[in-house]
């Protein structure tokens, strides 16, 4: 049996999540969005259009809480991710969370990892990630991402992350092919 809850959430985000309780568990097992547009509310209805090219991608329950998230890959290997930073992507400082740019690090590395392999399930099994400048609100963060080495159980890749044409943050990360030995 599944019995609804009352998510706990800002009120401009609760017509938009529903979560699901299984009776007999103690915590919510699940998010079910209305549609993959999961994080679209009044804040970001006006997000400017997304770049010909770009698809909107799927992502986890809890990426969603963080996104929508917008994935391309190019002919020369590059793959490229856009997320438009809004004001609950924001520290106190007013520059985007390090953790908003941690996440979208392991998202743009990871999902270029499952793109080298048509899209296998991976773990991410290392993450290394330098904060070179801070990035503001109200714009585009882009991600570049390259595979950089494959080998049967481990791809290794490699990126950057720009706000305005400034670097942001450079990544490196290693993601394990889930059943690969």
């Amino acid at each position: 049996m599944v019995l609804p809850i009352t998510p706990m959430l800002h009120a401009d985000c609760a017509d938009v999540f529903s979560f699901t309780w299984r009776q007999g568990k103690s915590a919510p097992t699940g998010i079910i969005a209305e549609s993959d547009r999961y994080f679209m509310n009044a804040e970001n209805a006006s997000e400017p259009g997304v770049p010909d090219g770009y698809e909107l991608l799927a992502v986890s329950p809890f990426n969603r809480l963080t996104g929508p998230f917008y994935g391309r890959q190019c002919e020369d290997g590059r793959n490229l991710f856009r997320v438009f930073i809004r004001n609950h992507h924001l520290n106190r400082g007013g520059g985007v969370h390090g953790g908003m740019l941690l996440n979208f690090c392991d998202i743009a590395l990871g999902r270029a990892a499952r793109w080298a392999i048509d899209g296998n399930a991976l773990s991410t099994v290392s993450l290394q990630c330098d904060f070179v400048s801070m990035a503001r609100g109200d714009c585009w963060l882009e991600a570049t991402s390259r595979v950089t080495r494959k080998t049967r159980a481990l791809i290794f890749v490699a990126g950057e992350l720009h706000a305005d044409d400034q670097l942001v943050m450079t990544a490196s990360g290693v993601w394990k092919v889930l059943g690969a030995r």
